[in-house]
């Protein structure tokens, strides 16, 4: 029997604010609106559905999506009110519709309480593999932490324990009936956990999720909220962001992301051309060059003219005044971390074009000649060269940036963020009581997740394998792989294709790519092929391994 615990990167801390651990609502009829319009194209299918409504909160939110989707039935899970009508929420709708009342997720499922259609209780999902659209689940899942006899954490993060635990016939077995999709609005915070931008914050949980659920944003906040971690080589967010830019004719004005800035550093280091220009730096230094710089460009502008901007200034002629120098070293550095951008720059643009050049020969059915290969061999290995001339902290920046162009190139694309066809809608703290912004996600059920993982061997391996990579995800795959393996990883890494497919995001060379840049359906094909390897643990030594690193809570039973 499969057993779970908590996600420890999803639990809240004690010491967390009241304000921010209230439970949120959303107060903005026409976010409602705009978010309604963005989901249409799908939410039809779910018209007249069974509707489950897991702490709505109030307001405007849950009136408007009950008029979208007229359910048959309309179920509200932790209100405190047993009965009540939508008029109590919205008094300009004029839908009367009373709602019934569940007081947990697992009254919902109770044949003898029949708060659900027959023909949905009816339904059965052998292998957790077929699609239900007649059940949608809705869920605000901000709050107050939670505190049982086997969890302390966030609502969000009992809510995803219980949601992956479902995919095999655990906790509360939401997909008993069929695979339904879920709504949920997330608290910011969780949802950088959940659904990562870069490859750099990926963890256990984002992976395991990954893998079972196709993750959409529909809201949020806006980019230039993130941490810095979660910020991503900036030419390719400026790739990225004009690549959706097709379908963001139909997004709202104001609900638009705005461009992404450039970085500091990818400017020209001279004070009129920053002056003008926006960008985004960490350099706290630029300001005060840009006040000297206001200050002495009228008075010296001669020596602006021809001696400001000299490489090496002569030692000989008239002393210079202490406020040039000055500036003369603020440019110095300015200048410094330009060329140090520039040459980051190339190495990063070197190692894609060779990535490009291994996709294209291995994209095509027939093998590449041998010739082909090694001229492609030849320019990796210059790439690598000007990899590893820059410095140790220029190193740092520019494997973040190649693991980025990867996890965004390889096919299927690595990461969730990178595989929307338009950016979320931005929303406005002012639309939330309390004023703190809320996230929405729609999570779809992958079919093929459970077609992979047929088997209780299988899904202990998947576990396992994540327990031992997730701390490892910085490392090759060949050093990952090695960690893992009791034999030789070579001959492992062989029985998974994927791993040596440039074009589904792996490498000819294990020590070339990293774990985190890949699919996580690539974390799926090594669990199938460990479980098949002959020198791994028992299944039961497994699970004993993980007795003090399983991911979600115990069964209640």
């Amino acid at each position: 029997m499969l057993r779970a615990r908590r996600w420890p990167a999803l639990v809240c801390s004690r010491r967390q604010s009241s304000s921010s651990a209230t439970h949120g609502r959303i107060t903005s009829p026409s976010l409602c609106r705009d978010v309604l319009d963005r989901l249409a194209p799908t939410l039809h299918q779910h018209r007249g559905c069974n509707l489950i409504n897991i702490k709505p909160g109030g307001g405007p939110w849950t009136a408007q999506l009950v008029e979208a989707l007229q359910p048959s039935i309309h179920i509200e899970v932790g209100t405190p009110d047993r009965r009540r009508s939508h008029e109590d929420e919205d008094d300009s709708n004029t839908n009367t519709t009373i709602c019934q009342h569940a007081g947990s997720l697992r009254d919902c499922f109770d044949p003898s309480r029949k708060l659900l259609s027959p023909h949905v209780l009816a339904a059965s999902n052998g292998g957790y593999t077929t699609p239900n659209n007649d059940l949608l689940v809705v869920a605000n899942l901000s709050g107050t932490a939670m505190s049982t006899a086997r969890f302390l954490g966030s609502p969000a993060a009992f809510f995803f324990n219980d949601l992956y635990a479902a995919l095999f016939g655990l906790r509360d077995d939401i997909f008993r009936h069929g695979l339904v999709r879920v709504l949920a609005w997330l608290p910011e915070p969780v949802l950088r956990v959940l659904m990562p931008r870069g490859v750099e914050p990926r963890s256990k949980q984002s992976i395991k999720l990954e893998a079972a659920f196709s993750i959409t944003q529909v809201a949020g906040a806006a980019r230039g909220s993130l941490p810095g971690q979660e910020k991503r080589w900036p030419a390719l967010e400026a790739e990225n962001y004009s690549a959706v830019q097709a379908e963001a004719g139909q997004t709202p004005a104001n609900r638009r992301e705005v461009p992404p800035l450039p970085m500091l550093t990818s400017l020209p280091p001279d004070p009129v051309v920053l002056r003008k220009s926006q960008y985004t730096t960490g350099a706290s230094f630029v300001d005060d060059w840009l006040r000297l710089d206001a200050e002495l460009r009228d008075e010296y502008a001669d020596w602006f003219a021809t001696r400001a901007y000299e490489a090496h200034p002569p030692r000989s002629g008239p002393r210079e005044d202490r406020k040039l120098n000055e500036w003369r070293k603020y440019y110095s550095r300015a200048k410094t971390l330009h060329t140090r951008y520039q040459k980051i720059l190339s190495a990063v643009n070197k190692q894609r074009a060779v990535d490009a050049k291994y996709h294209a020969l291995f994209s095509k059915h027939r093998p590449p000649t041998i010739n082909r290969l090694q001229s492609v061999h030849n320019a990796a290995a210059q790439a690598s060269a000007a990899l590893q001339s820059l410095s140790r902290e220029a190193q740092i920046q520019a494997k973040k940036a190649i693991d980025d162009y990867r996890a965004y190139d390889s096919s299927p694309r690595a990461l969730e963020w990178n595989k929307r066809t338009v950016d979320p809608l931005v929303v406005q703290a002012s639309e939330f009581k309390p004023k703190h912004p809320l996230a929405l996600v729609v999570l779809t059920p992958r079919p093929s997740f459970r077609t992979s993982l047929d088997t209780d061997s299988k899904v202990t391996c998947f576990d396992y394998v994540l327990n031992r990579l997730s701390t490892r995800l910085s490392s090759s795959v060949g050093e990952a792989m090695q960690r893992l393996i009791h034999g030789p990883a070579k001959d492992f890494i062989e029985t998974v294709p994927s791993l040596t497919d440039p074009v589904r995001g792996g490498s000819l060379d294990p020590a070339n790519v990293r774990m985190r840049s890949l699919p996580a359906s690539t974390f799926v094909d090594i669990a199938v092929a460990y479980e098949k390897w002959p020198l791994r643990p028992s299944t039961t030594r497994m699970l004993l391994e993980m007795t003090k690193q399983s991911t979600f809570l115990p069964d209640h039973d």
